[in-house]
């Protein structure tokens, strides 16, 4: 009461012109309710915390191309001991250029995630074998396809928002090999059969390193660019002018969720 009798007296004196007394006891009372209103008044939200939890599992599917030829092809010629007899060996391949298959991501940390894949692809490749004797000429052509599996698992550090560095293991599987062997004679007649050709290593490891972007919409779904270099230890096949090539470069595209 004692307050607004204050105010309401300051606000007469200042409209009248006659009191000092009431001017200040004006100001003072709204320096002191202005602050209040502001306070009471204010609408600004407090931003949210972020979530402190981590995504833990992501799975999806990778695209892998191969600009490189898997096989490190080179014409062989030998000749026997006694010069009798020369043999020429020549290969020629084609294979499927991009592989695909599902993807894992384990997070462990903020940083460090686990990933786990499957690529398909698959590759056929003809070896010609020319035996000349004499004037006599033997030609076998081995025509030979195999589905190819690779299977790498690695730990990516992230050091930065977007870029990460994978480093690990991968294991190449051949299988559903298949062979067929046509073979022309020096008399002009043929035959043909189905001896599969073994694989040099039909399970084949290798090492795996790599650097890539990492993306997340506001979905949660993650886009990764990745290159990557394997080193395999041996050949998948390995025997006269076919050979497979040790060193992999693939370029790599994950859609994961």
């Amino acid at each position: 009461m004692m307050i607004a009798r204050n105010f309401d007296r300051g606000f007469r004196g200042i409209v009248r012109g006659k009191s000092r007394f009431g001017s200040v006891i004006f100001c003072c009372m709204c320096a002191g309710v202005v602050p209040v209103y502001g306070q009471d008044s204010s609408s600004a939200k407090v931003p949210e915390e972020g979530s402190t939890g981590i995504h833990r599992l992501a799975i999806g599917f990778r695209i892998a191309g191969y600009p490189f030829n898997m096989l490190a092809n080179h014409d062989v010629n030998v000749t026997s001991a006694d010069s009798s007899a020369t043999y020429g060996f020549t290969t020629s391949n084609s294979y499927l250029q991009a592989g695909f298959g599902p993807s894992l991501e384990f997070a462990v940390t903020r940083r460090f995630t686990v990933s786990a894949e499957a690529f398909y692809h698959r590759l056929s490749y003809t070896m010609t074998d020319t035996a000349t004797v004499g004037s006599d000429v033997t030609t076998v052509a081995e025509q030979t396809s195999a589905r190819l599996y690779d299977i790498p698992v690695m730990l990516r550090y992230r050091k930065f928002e977007h870029v990460y560095f994978s480093g690990g293991g991968s294991l190449r599987k051949a299988a559903n090999v298949r062979t067929t062997n046509s073979i022309t004679y020096p008399d002009g007649a043929t035959s043909s059969n189905n001896n599969t050709t073994t694989p040099s290593r039909t399970n084949l490891p290798g090492a795996v390193v790599g650097v890539g972007l990492r993306f997340v919409d506001d979905f949660h779904i993650k886009v990764e660019p990745e290159i990557r270099y394997t080193r395999w230890m041996g050949e998948t096949f390995d025997s006269e002018s076919t050979r497979s090539r040790r060193n992999q470069i693939e370029l790599d595209l994950a859609f994961t969720f």
